[in-house]
């Protein structure tokens, strides 16, 4: 439950922090993306299979080569399985500068996990993805990436031990 409560506070923090920021700079984005899941270890043993995956996030330029984000996603698998909840993290781009910029992140995720009609307690975990931003304007990029995230979601029964693997593409709109 600390946990939980702990994750929320320094969810709203980065968020409270960008909006606060965004007024003074206006250095805010918006990220949308759909992709593919693919379930992997226990998960994929328990019985899911690929599926479909959407988010949304806020993100915040810090510095040239590093972005913060946070925001939501849905990941669903074939079969009875599903996943929901927030992330939040830190997107690195070490060739800013190019109309092609690579980048890597990391972050923590509060994730649900919903498992043939039962839903989970919320499970704290991470997540690591890579990809490029393509620049089609000075407003707006087109984002393929894959992502990795891992958390355990806890039942009355028992734990599942949620990885799984997103191929996604995204959109983003830099704000000003």
């Amino acid at each position: 439950m600390k946990r939980r409560n702990a994750f929320f506070a320094s969810l709203i923090l980065t968020a409270l922090t960008a909006g606060s920021a965004m007024a003074q700079t206006g250095r805010v984005a918006l990220e949308g993306r759909g992709g593919f899941t693919l379930p992997q270890n226990s998960l994929k043993a328990d019985g899911a299979s690929s599926g479909f995956s959407a988010g949304l996030d806020v993100m915040y330029n810090l510095h040239r080569h590093f972005t913060g984000y946070a925001g939501v996603s849905r990941n669903e698998f074939d079969g009875e399985f599903s996943s929901q909840g927030m992330q939040a993290g830190l997107k690195i781009l070490p060739l800013a500068g190019s109309s092609v910029l690579p980048w890597v992140s990391a972050g923590a995720i509060g994730q649900k996990l919903n498992a043939g009609g039962a839903n989970s307690d919320l499970g704290i975990g991470l997540e690591a993805g890579g990809g490029a931003d393509f620049e089609v304007s000075p407003q707006f990029t087109i984002t393929p990436g894959v992502r990795y995230r891992a958390y355990t979601a806890g039942f009355d029964v028992g734990e599942i031990s949620a990885h799984y693997l997103t191929v996604m593409l995204g959109a983003h709109l830099h704000l000003r």
